[in-house]
């Protein structure tokens, strides 16, 4: 799995979120077709990946919507060396409408499995819609979102830290 660390490149506007998934200091994201901006270290040109998972490490205030309404905090966490003041969309699933959330943090990660495919314009379709086919399949979709694989999956990361 590829890890770019502190990604100033990605965009979630236009990506599928499900849900978020906690594991001790960390928020693990699963998106698909997160948005990587020029010069990245993927690609040169604006592109979409597939499958992605965004993780926020040592995270001090969670904040959302337009009035930004604090949902979370860890006052273990707050320092002066807050490294990461990050925008997100998290929620955007079928008829969800997304909601915008602001994360303070040390670092955050993206992570991109081995695999993963890049397209130039956002192309991945999870779900059928009524302007676009579905072209994910379903087994994959649901392996990608699986709680336990996603704890398999960063467990020995965080283990780690």
């Amino acid at each position: 799995m590829l890890c770019l660390n502190n990604p100033e490149f990605i965009n979630t506007c236009e990506a599928y979120s499900r849900m978020g998934y906690w594991m001790s200091d960390w928020l693990i994201i699963p998106y698909i077709g997160i948005q990587l901006l020029p010069d990245s270290p993927i690609s040169k040109k604006i592109c979409f990946i597939d499958y992605s998972y965004v993780v926020f490490k040592d995270i001090f205030e969670i904040a959302a919507g337009d009035r930004w309404k604090q949902i979370f905090i860890n006052e273990d966490n707050r320092a002066d060396n807050l490294t990461v003041d990050e925008h997100i969309m998290i929620g955007c699933w079928q008829h969800q409408v997304g909601t915008e959330w602001r994360i303070q943090c040390k670092s955050f990660d993206l992570f991109v499995p081995d695999g993963y495919q890049q397209k130039e314009r956002q192309e991945f379709v999870p779900y059928e819609v009524a302007t676009y086919k579905r072209n994910m399949e379903e087994a994959k979709l649901d392996a990608f979102y699986n709680v336990e694989n996603i704890r398999r999956l960063f467990s020995e990361m965080q283990q780690s830290k």
